[in-house]
């Protein structure tokens, strides 16, 4: 499907649709993210991630005519195929990877050449994961935990103020959002302006006419003659896209690192073309220079005046005391006509206002009064660069200590505040020129930001999808296109797979229809299964289903070999349960019928349908569906049963029943069971297992009932 309006993917309103145009920019880059599966993308716009996800879902079902629901028909079906699918999902590293894995859903025949795709792209996974070694894989991973979503900026607010004179221009600005992120206001004449100069340290005017023209002090003052775009008055909008996400920027240059040195398999090529390294290495050095370490004179002028607005109160206060620690320290050592003590005591009480500054010159000696001024113009240089200011910057230090020399020597609060204040005007002013210049590098690469997150949760699915094709006992399966079958070797049960087992999980081996290799079968497409209870009958009905539904999606199987033809639809019919009743029986027979008059090609695994009704009824009623079953040459269909002799005697046509048989019961006295189904074979119930079982464990007072029991049984086979 080309890419089309957003409004015509299911599901996606006119209210979601302006959210995502909002979000990116235009309906194009919304559309594009939605075909790249960018689930991250779509969620950082405001929605859920299932959400998110239905939408991606909504579009590719549209776009291959195809939706989950097209091949799993069932309840069951869809059940069995969510744990299947689990199995990939759990070998994902990040958590945001693993909604990606929705999108394998089964395809029907239909769909050959996407299955196929996906089967070259497993094939391709497997390979990769095969030739990484244990050091590799984990740096990857580690790099791929750290990736995280997009933030967005939409929290964003400044301490800056936006002076406008024209109305239409104020207008334009509120339209634009600019209120969200900082203070807007109307310039009512100069006399208001030079207020705002005074107490804020950030303004931005939009003029018409020259900045002159006001007669105001605006050397720390940005001034635009028409209305800018948002990005230009507000830089931080792209700037903290990528500050606020520096550790995702830096686990894409590690993958990138290793994506250069993965073979150039077709779908590495496309990963490594989206996390581009060259973009990657431009986007580090751009926020460098709003981090720590700024390279530029304006970053690094940037860094040097937060220093020194962090610590100028306790620099000045160090320098206080010191300047009078030194003075006293003199006055302590000082002998000549006036005793250095009687001039401290003097310049104590002149600090105190009672002595005039005349008397206090006349009474001290010259040098004394030299010497100090000495020692308050040093401290003021030393003051200067412990604050490392520039010679503009010293000279908002001027007046910082008094003229008027008395003890303790004082610094003028009012100089400290003007200071500060100096500081932190200039500081907002070269931070915005900072920011404007990297966010006018960066601006170009926030789409290959975008892409590269995208493509790093692709690459951790794509592994996922390795890790678990190259365990042992997976396998890439076999797509047969030409007639109805399925078989596959030793395959385990992906509940089983997913549980911890203290024994080794026993495979089984099976197939029905075209392509299968069993011992005895000749190519049946209906087949009963018999055999003991907790035998395993169920759990390969569900293995087979699981078999299909994997390779129907294009992914490895849970088989050492299989070769599966991809049905339309997959029904699983699971054991009735509770009661039987006319509702129960009902129901189970209705499904059955309309999936008997379907003429799509279907794999029909029925558990125990006899459950819902009386056996000799139910052994009727099956035999006559199972005859349609057999004449549709697209079918293949699975009855698990103990009415096998039944049904034999019912149908008119041969049936191949096979037999999971319990071979008897080992030296505790529980059951052997071989998992794998013999051919062509009806298995013994397991009742007469279990009373030889209670005769062995079973007292002298009750054996012989039970001996009874058996002998019953055993005669009536």
């Amino acid at each position: 499907m080309p890419l089309g309006k957003l409004a015509s993917i299911p599901g996606v309103g006119m209210k979601t649709a302006t959210k995502l145009i909002e979000y990116f920019g235009s309906e194009e880059e919304a559309l594009e993210a939605i075909e790249n599966i960018d689930l991250h993308s779509l969620t950082s716009s405001g929605m859920s991630v299932r959400s998110a996800l239905n939408i991606v879902l909504a579009f590719f079902s549209q776009k291959l005519g195809v939706s989950p629901e097209s091949v799993l028909r069932t309840q069951d079906a869809k059940a069995l195929y969510s744990d299947a699918i689990g199995l990939f999902k759990s070998k994902v590293v990040n958590p945001l990877s693993r909604e990606r894995f929705d999108l394998f859903f089964p395809l029907p025949l239909s769909k050959l050449d996407v299955i196929l795709e996906r089967i070259e792209l497993s094939s391709q996974a497997v390979k990769l994961v095969k030739g990484l070694s244990e050091s590799d894989l984990y740096e990857i991973n580690e790099a791929l935990a750290s990736v995280q979503p997009i933030s967005s900026s939409t929290r964003l607010r400044v301490d800056r103020t936006i002076i406008v004179e024209s109305e239409d221009d104020y207008a334009r600005l509120r339209e634009m959002g600019v209120e969200k992120y900082c203070q807007l206001e109307m310039l009512e004449d100069s006399e208001s302006l030079r207020d705002h100069l005074e107490s804020e340290e950030h303004i931005i005017l939009v003029l018409k006419r020259s900045i002159y023209d006001l007669e105001v002090e605006t050397e720390f003052v940005e001034v635009f003659h028409e209305v800018p775009s948002l990005e230009k008055l507000l830089p931080e909008i792209v700037t903290q896209l990528f500050t606020h996400n520096v550790k995702t920027v830096q686990a894409l240059v590690a993958l990138s690192k290793h994506l250069d040195r993965f073979p150039d398999l077709p779908a590495i090529l496309r990963i490594r073309s989206r996390i581009d390294a060259e973009s990657l290495g431009l986007i580090m050095e751009a926020v460098d220079e709003v981090g720590a370490g700024p390279r530029s004179g304006g970053g690094r002028n940037v860094a040097r005046i937060e220093r020194a607005l962090a610590k100028v109160s306790e620099a000045v206060r160090e320098s206080e005391i010191a300047l009078n620690a030194e003075v006293e320290k003199y006055l302590s050592t000082y002998e000549a006509r006036v005793s250095g003590e009687t001039i401290a005591k003097l310049l104590r009480e002149a600090s105190a206002s009672s002595v005039s500054s005349e008397r206090l010159l006349a009474m001290i000696p010259g040098e004394v009064l030299e010497m100090i001024r000495n020692m308050v113009h040093q401290a003021g240089r030393s003051l200067r660069e412990a604050l490392s200011l520039d010679a503009t910057e010293a000279e908002w230090l001027e007046g910082i200590f008094p003229d008027s020399i008395s003890l303790p020597i004082e610094v003028s609060e009012k100089v400290v505040d003007r200071l500060k204040m100096n500081l932190s005007k200039k500081l907002a002013s070269l931070r915005f020129k900072v920011l404007s210049e990297v966010a006018q590098k960066l601006a170009p690469l926030v789409q290959a930001f975008r892409d590269a997150v995208s493509a790093a949760f692709e690459l951790d699915a794509f592994l996922a999808i390795g890790k678990v094709g190259s365990s042992k006992g997976f396998s890439i399966p076999k797509i047969v296109g030409s007639e109805a079958g399925i078989w596959f070797r030793d395959a385990a049960n992906t509940r089983l797979l997913a549980m911890e087992h203290s024994s080794p999980i026993q495979t089984v081996t099976y197939g029905l229809g075209f392509g299968s290799k069993l011992v005895g079968g000749d190519g049946e497409r209906v087949v009963l299964l018999t055999g003991a209870n907790s035998g395993g009958k169920t759990m390969l009905l569900s293995t087979i289903a699981q078999v299909a539904m994997l390779a129907q999606s294009g992914l490895p199987v849970q088989a050492t070999e299989a070769s599966v033809f991809p049905v339309d639809q997959i029904f699983f019919f699971s054991r009735p349960a509770g009661m039987r009743d006319a509702g129960a029986f009902e129901s189970a027979l209705t499904a059955l019928v309309e999936v008997a008059t379907t003429d799509s090609s279907k794999l029909v695994l029925v558990d125990e349908f006899e459950a819902a009704t009386e056996p000799g009824a139910a052994a009727k009623v099956l035999a006559s569906v199972i005859e349609i079953f057999a004449e549709q040459d697209r079918s293949l269909v699975v009855v698990v049963t103990h009415l096998a002799q039944q049904l034999l005697e019912s149908v008119s046509l041969p049936l191949r029943v096979d037999g999971i048989e319990a071979k008897g019961l080992d030296a505790n006295y529980n059951l052997i069971v071989d998992r794998s189904p013999k051919i062509n074979y009806l298995a013994r119930s397991t009742p007469e297992l279990i009373v030889e079982r209670l005769l062995h464990k079973s007292s002298d007072k009750v054996k012989k009932i039970y001996e009874k029991i058996l002998e019953k049984i055993r005669s009536s086979r």
